[in-house]
């Protein structure tokens, strides 16, 4: 069986896939430049960003430290000193101090409202949205705001204040608290509050913009943080990543700007830091992977669009040098077919001149090679049919004759056998026969003395059944007796029932009676008191005779339905007793019909023995005849089993004879049906 090619694998295929070798170096190619480009892209992008990130840095110190210089400036002015340290002068008062605390805010244009959180005074707040009490410093106290100060000690930029966000506030900025101290004593007098202008931060913040995603935090000391309004979190106490431990790395790291590469919320982002001078603050941005390989998409996208030309282009070459070639092998596969059916006329034609040439050229000759040899062995096949025609005939007239030999002592052979195979089995069934008679006697003897002692357990069974019957009808006169009682029993209760209903009446009557006498003996007053005990001690005893005959109801009513009951069940035995009566009446005529049956079987044996005792003799005589018959019989049947051993074996030679000349009858049929296939004129 011829195997199939391959399509999958054809020259095609190779071919294509042999000029995709140069697309995949392509490919190889494109994916290198791309990493190069991206590592490159994101070395230029992280400089640009450190760039940025220190000029803003760089801004923001210096803003900071001018409104750390407004707050030195009003912590150090001695007459808002001494007025809140209790030792100012007399005609200074809180307009004055509030007017002076506004001169210094509005010299300095980053700051756009300022708090002063007394001790002792009066609490100052410059923004109107928010207002200050008696209770404005023990609710600084409580706050964050005081935590940060006291841990940081006289001063602290934070990203916001807890304090003005629940005074009131309504906007987070960048905050800055000074302790206000007396110069004379040391005594903190106040906290001075600065709130940067919201706008500035905001505005840093924006100019840094680098891309997609990307956020720009300015974390405070208290880490709290500054951010634009649409990557800020909506709960104040929720941070973007002061709350990290990407945070803290930083806050480590002994540099004062850095950039590195790390795995925020599931993603991947370049974070660079700088930290604002000295004042405890970092400005940090975060900027997705994806966001700074946006200009590398283009070299991605180019080089996806050169491999896929490339790829339509090598695709397109095979297949056209693979459709020349595969149109020449299709004519060279056309003859070859057509040799292999028989057609040894067809040669192979091609205009190539190259390898293609040489191997039509080979398959022709051996074309004409196979023709030569086909036209010498038709040569052949024709003298040779001729004496396998003779073979046959004679082998099968000689056959022919051999089989009816055969047929002819098989036939004989199969008589004598008959007979001595039926005198075998007549010998045989006889021996059985005697056998079975001499069971049969032995069984009949066993049957007469097994029905001797059944006629003998019938009568006493019979004799057992009547006395059973006899004790049966006793049983049902004591239960006739039982149930006539039981009767009576009833009616006694019925009697005893209706003595209870008269008791009852009677205390009825009686109760009814002793309540007249008490109302009586009531009307009478006190000559009749002894009348009232006397008509409530027969109240009482009229109430326990109708309890008590209520009991005895009760119990007499449960006596009723047990003695029902008793009833029901002496009925069921009687019931019971009838049907045992009228079965033992029926199992006295099964005994005296068996008892006739086993009379009748004992006659019927005695004539069943006088017969076989006159089968024995016979079977006796005809064992003697058949012994002869047999002994002639085996001695016929070894003389014709010789005769037909020779036959069969003449029969054999004979059959291998003609079975070999039919073999080559078909194997010379198979050789000119295999010839008649080739045509070689």
């Amino acid at each position: 069986m011829k195997k199939p090619s391959n399509k999958l694998f054809g020259i095609q295929t190779k071919l294509i896939l042999a000029f995709l070798l140069p697309v995949v170096c392509i490919i190889f190619l494109g994916v290198i430049s791309y990493q190069r480009t991206t590592i490159a892209v994101k070395e230029q992008f992280q400089k640009s960003t450190m760039q940025t990130m220190g000029k803003a840095a760089d801004y923001l110190n210096l803003l900071m430290i001018n409104v750390e210089d407004t707050a030195l400036d009003i912590s150090s002015d001695q007459t808002l000193v001494s007025y809140y340290a209790g030792t100012s002068e007399e005609d200074i008062d809180f307009d004055k101090i509030t007017k002076r605390l506004k001169a210094h805010v509005s010299s300095n244009s980053y700051v756009k409202f300022a708090y002063l959180v007394a001790v002792n005074e009066e609490s100052i707040s410059l923004n109107g949205d928010i207002s200050f009490d008696d209770n404005t410093y023990d609710e600084y106290l409580a706050s964050t705001d005081y935590t940060e100060i006291t841990a940081r000690g006289s001063k602290v930029w934070m990203g916001h204040s807890d304090f003005l966000l629940e005074k009131g506030a309504k906007a987070r900025a960048l905050i800055l608290t000074r302790q206000m101290k007396d110069i004379n004593t040391g005594e903190i007098v106040g906290y001075l509050i600065l709130e940067v202008m919201p706008e500035i931060t905001t505005d840093v913040l924006t100019d840094l913009d680098f891309g997609t995603d990307s956020k720009v935090i300015l974390v405070g000391q208290d880490l709290q943080e500054v951010s634009l309004m649409e990557d800020a979190p909506e709960d104040h106490t929720q941070h973007i990543i002061s709350g990290e431990q990407v945070y803290n790395d930083i806050l480590q790291d002994v540099e004062v700007e850095g950039v590195k590469d790390i795995s925020f919320h599931n993603s991947k982002y370049l974070l660079s830091f700088s930290y604002i001078g000295n004042l405890g603050c970092v400005l940090i941005g975060l900027v997705p992977e994806t966001t700074i390989l946006e200009q590398t998409e283009d070299i991605k996208g180019l080089t996806m669009i050169i491999v896929i030309f490339a790829s339509f282009l090598a695709i397109a070459v095979g297949s056209l040098i693979a459709s020349n070639m595969s149109s020449n092998i299709k004519k060279i596969i056309k003859s070859t077919e057509l040799a292999a059916n028989g057609d040894l006329t067809h040669r192979v034609k091609t205009k190539r001149k190259d390898e293609f040439l040489d191997l039509s050229n080979s398959i022709n000759d051996m074309i004409e090679s196979v023709s030569s040899l086909i036209g010498n062995v038709q040569t052949v096949y024709a003298k040779m049919e001729t004496g396998v025609e003779t073979v046959n005939t004679s082998t099968r007239y000689v056959n022919s004759i051999a089989k009816e030999i055969g047929y002819s002592i098989e036939q004989i052979e199969g008589g004598v056998a008959q007979q001595a195979d039926n005198s075998t089995s007549c010998l045989t069934t006889m021996d059985q026969l005697s056998e079975k008679i001499s069971g049969v006697t032995d069984s009949i003897v066993g049957i007469d003395n097994i029905s001797d002692g059944t006629k003998k357990l019938v009568t006493d069974g019979i004799n057992r059944v009547e006395l059973l019957n006899q004790k049966s009808v006793e049983t049902a006169d004591l239960i006739h007796d039982i149930i006539k009682e039981v009767g009576r029993l009833g009616d006694k209760i019925k009697n005893i029932s209706n003595i209870i209903s008269v008791i009852s009446e009677i205390g009825d009557q009686t109760n009814l009676l002793a309540l007249n006498a008490s109302i009586e003996a009531a009307r009478a007053g006190e000559a009749g008191k002894g009348f009232s005990v006397v008509a409530n001690e027969v109240k009482s005893l009229s109430d326990r005779s109708i309890t008590s005959a209520k009991e005895i109801g009760k119990i007499v009513v449960e006596i009723q339905a047990q003695t029902n009951r008793t009833v029901g069940r002496v009925n069921t035995a009687d019931e019971i007793l009838h049907a045992e009566e009228l079965a033992l009446v029926d199992v006295v005529k099964a005994f005296n019909n068996i008892n006739n049956y086993v009379t009748e079987l004992n006659v019927n044996i005695d004539n069943i023995s006088t017969g076989t005792q006159s089968m024995d003799k016979a079977k006796v005589e005809t064992l003697d005849a058949m012994q002869g018959i047999t002994a002639a019989a085996e001695e016929t049947s070894a003389s014709a089993v010789e005769m037909s051993a020779a036959i069969e074996n003449q029969i054999a030679e004979m059959d291998k004879l003609a079975k070999f000349s039919e073999e080559l009858q078909i194997y010379s049929n198979q050789l000119q049906e295999a010839l008649s296939k080739f045509k070689i004129e």
